[in-house]
């Protein structure tokens, strides 16, 4: 059984630049498959590749971007039925994904947790994390939680804006990476 999620948005750099025609971008979300391991591991990884590229060095990236590994591992999440990971398309076109959580840390137990959220950088600042942003809160308050948290690597700056934009605090609490050497830093959303 397939679920999906149907969004519009309109691209809103084309609003700003004139009167040209805006564009229209049909975003939907869609659960993953089986079938999906690879598209999920493709967007992570060209994702990372992308965002992550001053952050972490080229080896930690070069080890942590590996396609097939990190289809691999989809392919065990999906088959132990890790719930709550979406494929966000724009039409037929994958182009993010999103997975959401308890909160894994101990000290934030009655949290919910976006454990990850990656667009492809085609699609940054065109709504596509907004869309997809917006449906997890949607779906955790669904769940009853009252409270959101996540992980940021402290120099992804337009992660952190992005996060900032969209109702969540830096906490001020820091973790050295467990995919590297750079730190994290932990933000908070009250829903």
């Amino acid at each position: 059984m397939e679920l999906e999620v149907k969004l519009n948005n309109r691209d809103s750099r084309a609003d700003k630049k004139s009167d040209q025609m805006t564009t229209q971008i049909d975003f939907n979300i869609r659960k993953p498959t089986f079938d999906n391991a690879e598209v999920m591991a493709h967007i992570l990884c060209a994702s990372w590749k992308d965002a992550y590229q001053n952050i972490l060095t080229k080896d930690e990236l070069d080890k942590l971007t590996n396609e097939q590994s990190r289809k691999e591992m989809f392919v065990r999440l999906l088959k132990n039925s890790v719930e709550n990971y979406w494929i966000l398309y724009n039409e037929e076109v994958p182009c993010g994904l999103i997975y959401f959580c308890a909160s894994r840390d101990t000290d934030m137990k009655d949290f919910a947790e976006v454990a990850a959220i990656y667009t492809l950088k085609e699609y940054w600042s065109k709504g596509a994390g907004k869309i997809i942003m917006d449906f997890a809160i949607s779906e955790v308050r669904k769940i009853g939680y009252k409270k959101v948290m996540l992980w940021v690597f402290e120099e992804n700056h337009r992660a952190r804006k992005f996060y900032e934009k969209n109702g969540f605090t830096c906490e001020n609490t820091f973790k050295v990476s467990k995919f590297g050497s750079a730190r994290e830093v932990r933000y908070i959303r009250h829903l």
